[in-house]
């Protein structure tokens, strides 16, 4: 019988190109995590501007419905650049702030982000029968 030779192959390199190409990885994808949370964070910020708009210009409604826009206007100084739409009835106003994307990987895909809530006078309620 012959003695078969078997070639010893060395692959002591191959975890350590696996582990860089990991890590390169994981570092390239960091950049898009950190804007994508910035973007939360502004929506979520957005979100409670526009909250206490409207409980501001509810607070409004029961004395002077023509100033409750106004009033809810004074509430957005946290983001000069955006715009509100506002409607006001006797008992409702309806809030909306739009602010243009200005994180760069996302504006294209979402160019605006929008904050729309509404507030109200509180209705006595009838009595039970």
């Amino acid at each position: 019988m012959q003695d078969i030779k078997r070639l010893e192959i060395n692959d002591s390199g191959q975890v350590t190109i696996l582990l860089l190409a990991l890590a390169l990885a994981i570092l390239s994808a960091l950049p898009i995590l950190a804007t994508i949370s910035q973007l939360v964070i502004t929506q979520q910020r957005l979100n409670a501007t526009a909250d206490a708009s409207a409980i501001a210009g509810a607070l409004e409604l029961e004395f002077n419905q023509d100033q409750a826009c106004d009033t809810a206007r004074n509430f957005k100084v946290n983001f000069p650049s955006s715009t509100m739409g506002c409607e006001a009835s006797e008992t409702l106003i309806k809030v909306e702030l739009t602010l243009p994307n200005t994180y760069f990987p996302t504006r294209y895909l979402l160019p605006y982000l929008v904050a729309t809530t509404t507030a109200g006078i509180a209705q006595p309620m009838e009595p039970m029968p």
